[in-house]
């Protein structure tokens, strides 16, 4: 499970004597079986949903540490918002929530113009975001709009509810497990390295 490795992969990757398959872990550069989330779908569908809105500035709350898909998650929002013609604006906090909202703040007062939408790395960063707008004085979503990503349980915890991408983490685990299992079963499978991505759902709240 890669979801918070956030090394290069190590030599005992590569010397294993058994199948590895790696659940949520993004490795691209390296002969590894991976089944990731389809983050560019995922991030496609919340960003034009944010200009279909009439939304002409978008900001980017961005972890400052890339861990497990986070690093393709970033390109593709980058690329996303290229395509629909709209700059990027991006703000690099912490994992840690009082970290964000400090930091969150700090950008507010600093930017001449705050972009009238937001998406966020994670849920965590998104809801911490949200915390520091209303404490300055913000209409969440009257006045900034935020998408997260994940759909986790802190989405419906404060007012209002945040919309998300939502992951098939079952849809996951089973095509790792197919994959494990046909590894396996035929090892000379093990020869061709698969790379696979689960579509995501865009919850809307």
């Amino acid at each position: 499970l890669g979801t918070e490795y956030y090394q290069e992969p190590t030599p005992a990757f590569f010397e294993l004597s058994v199948p590895l398959v790696v659940l949520d872990g993004f490795f691209p550069e390296y002969p590894l079986n991976t089944i990731n989330i389809d983050n560019s779908y995922g991030v496609h569908q919340a960003l034009c949903l944010l200009a279909e809105n009439g939304h002409p500035k978008i900001g980017y709350i961005k972890s400052s540490i890339e861990f497990g898909c986070l690093r393709d998650r970033t390109s593709c929002i980058y690329s996303s918002l290229a395509r629909l013609g709209l700059p990027p604006r991006p703000e690099f906090v912490n994992q840690e929530s009082e970290s964000i909202r400090h930091e969150v703040e700090d950008f507010l007062k600093s930017c001449p113009t705050i972009p009238s939408a937001f998406i966020a790395d994670n849920d965590i960063i998104a809801v911490s975001a949200i915390q520091s707008l209303q404490q300055m004085g913000f209409r969440v979503p009257d006045d900034v709009s935020i998408i997260g990503f994940d759909d986790s349980t802190i989405c419906t915890i404060l007012t209002p509810y945040l919309t998300t991408v939502k992951a098939n983490f079952n849809g996951m685990a089973k095509l790792a497990t197919a994959r494990l299992i046909e590894m396996i079963e035929n090892p000379d499978s093990a020869s061709t390295i698969i790379k696979s991505t689960v579509g995501t759902e865009l919850i809307k709240r």
